[in-house]
């Protein structure tokens, strides 16, 4: 099997290669192309990632190149991991909606849409690449905002297989496990929802219907959402509903994630540059990246016998339908051989169905507003979610996403009109 790495210079790349080398003799992986836009920063990467494989004593080789194309073609999976902007755009992301009483966050809200304005126009680059050299290939979307990622690649009918992982509701699924002292793999859950607004409706455990019982104890689960909430929707949620449940108790946190983040890259790269491998890998272990496991893990179905369940971002075609067909929703699917059959979701009560409706209203008219460089439909977007309160609000914002994403080199002044 070949993979290729899109983002391939970031620092946690090793990580995602230690998930592979430890998968290896399911995969069979024998290369991996590692894709950048700074060849400087790829070479530090692709020597960490040549080590770890000299390691296991495994015949895998890794090579870099900062043309997609060479990361694409003759690829069985291409994994999209990039970040148009680093950390230093995050930040810009998470820093500017406190000023409008908003929370900062990369994939919600003001922020998920400045991160949007700039990312889709360069995943929908790397979408013409996999038409063009290799329709074949998965392309697996780990980049945010991912579902709207997605929705702008079928928008823009491109002939290629997408599909988007996200961890959120596999760590859900994880610390319900743990609740009930089960394994993960032993639960059976009934998932629905939209990337980062989802909500698990059923747990069972060997047929055993165990909901209420997870219900009752959602406050040893998660610290911030509202147990109340929990019980009278008789669903769980993923951890980000609290951007929407409680935005007052995250407003004060006194660093974004992303100024975190960097500081902590910085240093990994820091080691990585100077030859201290080890320090390196172990100030990875101090973020989590479980992600590369849930990844790995799907891939591993795609090209193996066994049906497996992922929970994943596809095409809507009736799985809410209450939902437009062409919506991207977050939903359970078996997978076999390539073979994805997503799940219907049933019984969501009104006032979820509510959110989800008018979250996936201002995604269709926010990737719009993107494709079509239209100042009104992103306006138009805005004012849709629920964190806008006046048409005021929503231009000022705008105005300040364009501020800013001009200032960082990502948008011209003419560009949206």
């Amino acid at each position: 099997m070949k993979i290729g790495i899109l983002g391939g210079s970031g620092v946690y790349t090793p990580a995602l290669i230690t998930e592979i080398i430890k998968s290896n003799g399911e995969l069979d992986v024998d290369q991996i192309v590692l894709n950048g836009r700074s060849s400087d920063k790829l070479n530090i990467v692709k020597n960490v990632c040549r080590e770890l494989v000299r390691r296991s004593g495994l015949d895998i080789k890794i090579d870099t190149s900062t043309n997609i194309a060479d990361a694409v073609k003759n690829m069985d999976v291409v994994i999209s991991q990039v970040r148009i902007g680093g950390m230093q755009a995050r930040a810009f992301d998470e820093n500017f909606p406190p000023e409008f009483d908003m929370v900062g966050e990369e994939t919600i809200g003001p922020g998920g849409l400045s991160n949007a304005i700039r990312t889709i126009p360069a995943v929908l680059e790397i979408a013409s690449e996999v038409e063009r050299c290799n329709k074949n290939a998965f392309l697996i979307m780990l980049t945010n905002p991912c579902s709207m990622i997605l929705r702008a690649i079928n928008q823009a009918k491109y002939n290629i297989k997408a599909v988007g992982i996200c961890d959120l509701p596999r760590v859900l699924i994880s610390k319900i496990a743990d609740l009930l002292k089960i394994g993960e793999e032993e639960l059976n859950v009934e998932y629905f929802g939209l990337n980062h607004l989802g909500w698990i409706k059923k747990v069972y455990h060997n047929g055993i219907d165990l909901t209420d019982n997870v219900i009752d104890r959602f406050d040893e689960i998660d610290g911030i959402i509202e147990k109340d909430i929990v019980q009278f929707h008789k669903a769980i949620p993923v951890s980000h509903l609290k951007y929407y449940f409680h935005p007052d108790r995250i407003l004060n946190k006194p660093q974004t994630r992303a100024h975190e983040l960097l500081s902590l890259e910085e240093e990994i790269l820091g080691n990585f540059k100077s030859g201290n491998l080890e320090q390196g890998l172990n100030l990875l272990n101090r973020r989590s990246t479980v992600w590369y496991k849930y990844i790995i893990d799907f891939i591993k179905t795609i090209y193996g016998d066994k049906q497996t369940f992922h929970i994943l971002n596809v095409k809507n075609d009736g799985i809410m339908n209450f939902l437009p067909t062409d919506s991207v929703v977050e939903t359970g699917c078996m997978v076999r051989r390539g073979e994805i059959r997503s799940l219907p979701a049933k019984d969501i009560p009104l006032s979820i169905q509510s959110l989800i409706t008018q979250i996936n209203t201002y995604e269709e008219l926010a990737v719009q507003g993107i494709l079509q460089n239209s100042r009104a439909l992103l306006i138009e977007a805005l004012m849709v979610h629920p964190f806008i309160r006046s048409y005021d609000q929503a231009e000022a914002v705008l105005n300040k996403i364009i501020k800013g994403n001009i200032e960082m080199g990502f948008l011209r002044e003419e560009q949206i009109n």
